[in-house]
């Protein structure tokens, strides 16, 4: 995201499927001085290696997929940050 982070604010990693419901959380956030979005991606493109170098305190994470939660994210992040997860559960109309 390229700018500085204030020390107090919360950095958020957005892990979203639905594009417009990602671009309006960091549209929401960029609003807030207290949140910060250092990192975007969905699951099709995700590198972990994203989320762990963004040092992000939360990382939000929403799917259609009912196993939306990859299992390298539950071990290689969680495992090794102290982050909190956040999980927004999304039903298909069809």
């Amino acid at each position: 995201m390229g700018s500085t982070v204030p020390s107090e604010s919360i950095r958020v990693f957005l892990l979203i499927e639905n594009r417009l419901l990602r671009e309006a959380l960091v549209r929401l956030f960029r609003k807030r001085s207290d949140l910060t979005v250092v990192g975007q991606s969905w699951q099709a493109d995700l590198n972990v290696q994203q989320v762990l170098d963004s040092n992000c305190d939360v990382l939000v994470v929403a799917s259609f997929q009912t196993n939306c939660l990859p299992t390298s994210i539950t071990l290689e992040c969680i495992g090794q940050l102290s982050l909190k997860v956040v999980l927004i559960g999304m039903d298909c109309d069809e």
